[in-house]
């Protein structure tokens, strides 16, 4: 089995598209996957730049070089306040360098004020994040798990709403909080995509009572 199209396979299942509809996202002809699964009786050659904007339409990593045995460790974000009510605990986490952030105004009335959670000021600095921008979001289903598992906070920054095909945007639909993977295969649509269900394309006015509110940034699970 070819190892490219075998994490294509996955991927399409795991997210539920198919292959045409996966290859016209990507380079708008649904042909693409069709054509790199036909048997030529040589050896497969694909075209880089058309497998680069797959596998970003499959949330798969696009890379070239030795095999990696070891990844990056991950550095934490922030930490949980058990209670963002209590002043003397904000008060001490200013101290010691970290922000408090807000939950989005988007948040249903039980998730208001201040979240709890504070970020580190040189954690924020070194993603270039504007501190301005961010905001916390629950994640209240599991329409986007494992990626994003209900129960857990979403860290939005509205500095990047515009959809892009790459990572998970935060977004109301009819006033309904939820998050997707945005992209925009022609000027007049918008697709959404949601890991655990079906794929939806909004097509003119279909598009108003859809608004993006940021890209999700960093989340914060109390699985984890």
């Amino acid at each position: 089995m070819d190892p490219i199209l075998d994490a294509i396979d996955k991927a399409l299942q795991r997210k539920g598209l198919t292959a045409a509809a996966a290859s016209r996202l990507a380079v708008g002809n649904p042909s693409l996957i069709k054509n790199m699964r036909a048997d030529t009786g040589t050896d497969k050659r694909y075209n880089a730049t058309a497998l680069q904007k797959l596998a970003a339409v499959l949330e798969l990593e696009f890379y070239f070089g030795p095999e990696r045995t070891q990844s990056a460790p991950t550095q934490t974000g922030g930490f949980g306040e058990p209670d963002s009510a209590n002043p003397t605990g904000q008060r001490e986490a200013l101290r010691a360098g970290f922000l408090p952030i807000p939950y989005h105004r988007a948040a249903s009335p039980q998730f208001q004020g201040t979240a709890p959670v504070a970020l580190s000021r040189a954690w924020v600095a070194a993603r270039d994040l504007d501190p301005e921008h961010l905001s916390f979001a629950p994640v209240l289903d599991d329409a986007m798990s494992p990626a994003l598992r209900k129960g857990a906070l979403a860290l939005i920054d509205a500095g990047h709403a515009t959809p892009d095909g790459k990572g998970i945007f935060c977004a109301t639909d009819r006033g309904v909080l939820h998050y997707a993977r945005l992209d925009t295969p022609a000027p007049d649509l918008l697709a959404v995509t949601q890991d655990n269900r079906p794929l939806r394309i909004l097509r003119g006015d279909e598009q108003v009572p859809y608004r993006v509110l940021g890209k999700v940034v960093w989340v914060c699970d109390s699985a984890d």
